[in-house]
């Protein structure tokens, strides 16, 4: 998962400038996107309040990801258990499946933080809960 330009500069701003300490995150949303939302944070997330679709919240503690780990070249943690929504009152995505994520710091609106692909697309479609098994989002560091 890579880091989205708003994250690299409050990194930049903390580590070296006079910008102060990044602090922790709260709760972070998992957004889901119909394209690679790229660094730029395209706009490409599916509309909220559509079709069921909201962003879902995931908790920032040890009991909420697994503990960093050698994934290949990087350093990675993913979501410890089953993250859960509401029902699909459509077809998201126009059925199609959704192959990107992106962690983002609101429920709505916000700043991007991360933005990732997911390594099993999968369409969601009317009446699915919406949700992703542990492991299915991950955040690395190389």
């Amino acid at each position: 998962m890579a880091k989205s330009n708003y994250e690299r500069d409050l990194y930049l701003n903390s580590r070296f400038r006079d910008a102060g300490a990044l602090a922790a995150l709260g709760t972070v949303y998992l957004a889901l996107h119909s394209a690679d939302p790229t660094a730029a944070d395209l706009a490409n997330e599916l509309p909220i309040g559509t079709g069921g679709y909201a962003r879902l919240a995931i908790g920032t503690t040890n009991s909420d990801w697994t503990a960093p780990a050698t994934n290949g070249t990087k350093r990675e943690i993913t979501n410890a258990s089953t993250l859960t929504g509401g029902t699909a009152s459509a077809d998201l995505n126009g059925g199609a499946v959704i192959p990107f994520y992106s962690l983002r710091d609101a429920a709505t609106a916000g700043n991007m933080i991360r933005h990732g692909g997911f390594d099993t697309a999968r369409a969601i479609l009317n009446g699915d809960v919406i949700s992703f098994p542990p492991g299915a989002v991950s955040i690395g560091e190389t």
